[in-house]
């Protein structure tokens, strides 16, 4: 019997323990293996999702603000083409006054 030879009973209780404790170590180690590949996995996707979101709320925002900016950029020519008629048109009025103050004196 292995029990009664000291060295067969050591190698017997090693090859047990490979066996058994390393065999079932290696089990738990595949299966946190597999779990934090799933973790990541999901982490990743969660990650892509959020990263996908933030591109469309960023690319709707910058639409928004170039259709403001469109916007401001045709009423400010607007403005600035009344500004230069009424410019024109003070300077018509300040021309005319100069005239009709000439022919008073004259």
């Amino acid at each position: 019997m292995v029990i009664h030879n000291a060295k067969n009973l050591k190698a017997h209780i090693i090859k047990l323990h490979k066996k058994y404790v390393k065999g079932e170590l290696n089990k738990n180690n595949k299966q946190s293996d597999t779990d934090v590949e799933k973790e990541y996995s999901n982490q990743r996707s969660h990650l892509e999702k959020s990263v996908e979101n933030e591109r469309r709320v960023i690319t709707k925002n910058s639409d928004t603000y170039r259709k403001g900016n469109n916007k401001m950029m045709k009423e400010n020519v607007i403005l600035l083409k009344e500004i230069n008629d009424l410019r024109k048109e003070v300077l018509k009025i300040q021309m005319d006054k100069l005239r009709n103050n000439e022919q008073k004196r004259a």
